[in-house]
């Protein structure tokens, strides 16, 4: 029998796309979502891209009797993820399911934000992991939990391990920062796992999936 789901906050891109759909689905989460009292809240990567009439209309037809409420931020800063965190807090008091799904990749070398971070990593990395440590006092009070990052579960790789940030413009490329971000994703993810037993945590990779990112970066 699958957990109840009431409430769940989705971290993600413009909109919920077919591989989310599906693995929703294949859990029995959508179907709990339809209850009455079931509510998504949606997280909007980038309002820059965003029409929130094409959201509505996807997110409907997935969770017709939902509950939703759309924020918009920018999770490339980690201050903004707090703001997520917050939002979601104020709220819910209890959370069943932390959906991230978010990316971001640079074709045009580091692209470092106003926090000095790398856009790509912290939109991968460090925002995520922000805003599940700050939700898992409401996982911790949800009946069965999970956390759910869509990312690249399975690709991680060898890090350099004195720059992990990749500061350093000889260790930045696409490829190490993507590997950087998975593989610190996973250790992450695990190290919670054994903080709090009573979580579920997935990393998962999809494969390619056709989403905006890719209209982005072309």
């Amino acid at each position: 029998m699958q957990p109840e789901v009431k409430s769940c906050a989705l971290v993600k891109e413009d909109y919920l796309d077919g591989m989310e759909h599906r693995y929703l689905f294949a859990r029995g989460v959508v179907p709990k979502l339809m209850a009455l009292d079931g509510r998504a809240l949606v997280v909007v990567v980038d309002p820059r891209r965003v029409d929130k009439v094409a959201i509505n209309e996807r997110d409907y037809e997935a969770w017709p009797n939902g509950q939703y409420e759309i924020i918009e931020k920018n999770v490339s800063l980690v201050k903004d993820a707090e703001k997520v965190a917050e939002f979601v807090k104020s709220k819910e008091s209890s959370l069943d399911l932390l959906f991230l799904s978010v990316g971001f990749v640079s074709l045009d070398g580091r692209q470092d934000t106003t926090e000095g971070l790398d856009a790509s990593m912290t939109t991968r990395y460090n925002s995520c992991l922000r805003i599940t440590q700050l939700l898992l006092p409401l996982l911790n009070q949800a009946a069965s939990p999970h956390v759910i990052s869509v990312l690249a579960g399975g690709l991680e790789g060898a890090m350099q391990e004195d720059d992990l940030d990749l500061r350093q413009a000889r260790n930045w490329s696409v490829a190490r920062a993507s590997v950087h971000s998975a593989t610190m994703g996973t250790l992450a993810l695990e190290k919670l796992a054994a903080e709090n037993p009573g979580v579920s945590f997935v990393h998962t990779y999809p494969g390619f999936v056709a989403t905006p990112l890719f209209d982005n970066i072309v």
